[in-house]
């Protein structure tokens, strides 16, 4: 009969590790909740401070993108506008 070594190292390796790292992820995820119950119990005045300086900061940046557009489209039209005016002799 012919044995095959490989084949239960690699099942030796998967019955011992797959546990251990779906036990590790499980661990982790319970720890990240804890810490953010724990936060959000403790430090509460916090998030109430934060909440309207991320509403700030998205509207300053949506503001600001098309402020930017704006003077993005601005430029190429004064940039077309005087090639149109120059006439094609001037554009050599």
């Amino acid at each position: 009969m012919i044995s095959y070594p490989q084949a239960s190292s690699d099942q030796t390796n998967v019955d011992l590790f797959l546990p251990f790292f779906v036990w590790m992820s499980v661990s982790m995820y319970i720890t990240v909740i804890s810490v953010l119950i724990v936060t959000c119990q403790v430090a509460w005045p916090s998030v109430v401070a934060i909440i309207p300086l991320v509403i700030l900061n998205l509207w300053y940046r949506v503001s600001l993108c098309s402020a930017a557009m704006a003077a993005t489209l601005s430029d190429a039209f004064t940039l077309l506008f005087s090639a149109l005016a120059a006439g094609p002799d001037d554009l050599v």
